[in-house]
């Protein structure tokens, strides 16, 4: 695929479904963590070695604010983590990643970063899933995802909405590398008013994205299409559209996934860092 944004042919629409299918269905068979999984990862975290993502001299972090497990359908003897931990830094948290040997719980590879919170951004108890959806990069490279919403209350009327981030990791060695961060699964934009009960004008458009695997491939990856499924609704006049479909694509660069032109309104990517 070569045009970045343009509309698709309604037989997408149904293909566009069912890709939604799938990534739920992998997200919602997550449970809780076992004591000795987050012992585990707390531990290599608070220790911290030479060139963790994390820092050199490793992390001071307090309780724990959430975590969730996952086996990996694509190697059933590695358990994937996230957890969400406080921190000494006030708004501030650290979001650990981690493959998991299910058998001892030996962290395989991790990522680890310290984020911070406003109001906007928010851990909760259930701001973290994880995606295990066959994001196959490459024949011998499987990602998984992780996948965050806010839990803040965020502005009374705001212009704009996102949530449901999904960013990819690879392991690589020791390391889990994040390749795609932060891509918005659910972006709704405001055309007239804002959001909130305060605005009966409000007309805005919504868009609803799922990922697919192209055959092309840059730099060892295959890229990325990202269908959008946009709908414009009026709730004062209770005025639902017809959904319309529109593409783009992702290109791996050797180390992030990135647009190959510029990005539509509807495609949001918050970098870990961030």
């Amino acid at each position: 695929m070569k045009l970045l944004y343009s509309r698709a042919p309604r037989v997408l629409m149904g293909a566009l479904l069912l890709q939604l299918a799938v990534v739920v269905n992998h997200a919602a068979a997550a449970e809780q963590c076992a004591a000795a999984v987050v012992a585990s990862v707390k531990t290599t975290v608070e220790v911290g070695e030479a060139g963790q993502p994390d820092g050199q001299d490793g992390v001071r972090i307090g309780d724990l604010v959430s975590a969730t497990c996952k086996v990996w359908p694509h190697d059933r003897k590695v358990l994937l983590a996230a957890l969400v931990f406080e921190t000494e830094v006030e708004d501030g948290k650290h979001l650990v990643v981690a493959t998991v040997d299910a058998a001892t719980n030996r962290v395989l590879a991790r990522y680890g970063n310290s984020v911070g919170e406003d109001a906007a951004t928010a851990f909760g108890p259930n701001s973290i899933v994880i995606d295990s959806a066959p994001y196959q990069l490459a024949p011998a490279v499987r990602a998984f995802g992780i996948r965050f919403t806010s839990s803040a209350r965020g502005a009374s009327c705001p212009d704009g909405i996102w949530k449901d981030e999904l960013t990819l990791f690879v392991p690589r060695g020791q390391f889990l590398l994040p390749v795609l961060q932060g891509v918005a699964m659910s972006r709704s934009e405001a055309r007239e008013g804002c959001f909130g009960g305060s605005s009966p004008t409000l007309i805005y458009d919504e868009a609803k994205l799922a990922i697919a695997i192209d055959k092309a491939v840059s730099h060892g990856y295959a890229d990325l299409l990202v269908n959008a499924r946009i709908v414009r609704s009026e709730p004062g006049k209770d005025i639902v559209g017809k959904a319309s479909a529109e593409r783009a694509v992702l290109r791996f660069d050797g180390q992030q996934y990135r647009p190959i032109k510029q990005k539509p309104w509807w495609l949001l990517l918050h970098s870990l860092e961030e």
